[in-house]
């Protein structure tokens, strides 16, 4: 793992504090958004700009709720970039 992490930055509407995300590692991505819904097989998730699905199985871990009413989640860097988080 690289000691030193990449910092990025959501998209996302800054009022909603959906901005904050650090790379884990090269191949991980955490993300803290607003969950809007939820299926058997993925989620929905907004930055207070866009929403976008993002399938269960990709996940890293399960969804953590945040004191902040956020849900951390934990998927490759390039599903973020690929859904246009980062």
């Amino acid at each position: 793992m690289n000691s030193k992490a990449n910092n990025y930055y959501c998209h996302g509407d800054k009022s909603m504090n959906t901005k904050i995300l650090k790379s884990i590692n090269k191949n991980y991505i955490e993300l803290d958004l607003s969950l809007e819904a939820e299926t058997e097989e993925a989620i929905l998730v907004s930055d207070g700009i866009m929403e976008e699905w993002v399938p269960k199985s990709q996940l890293e871990d399960d969804p953590e709720q945040l004191n902040n009413g956020l849900t951390r989640i934990v998927i490759p860097e390039w599903l973020a970039q690929d859904k246009g988080f980062i």
